[in-house]
């Protein structure tokens, strides 16, 4: 995984979507990238297997970007 610049760490990212009610994971995605563009993906993965129009997304700021938020 390329942290920044030439510096890269071995080392695996996990992205997790969980039910707020029941705490059961819904979706899950292991990578070895960055995971600073992952919450898009994620978020319409989740609505895939909820087959729900909307869902209600919450993430830590070092998760997301401002192109990831407007999508």
């Amino acid at each position: 995984m390329i942290l920044h610049g030439s510096v890269i760490e071995v080392a695996c990212n996990v992205q997790t979507a969980v039910d707020e009610k029941n705490k059961l994971i819904i979706h899950y995605d292991v990578t070895n990238d960055n995971d600073k563009k992952a919450l898009h993906e994620v978020s319409l993965e989740t609505k895939n297997v909820l087959g729900k129009e909307v869902i209600a997304v919450l993430a830590d700021k070092g998760y997301h970007n401002a192109e990831q938020l407007h999508a």
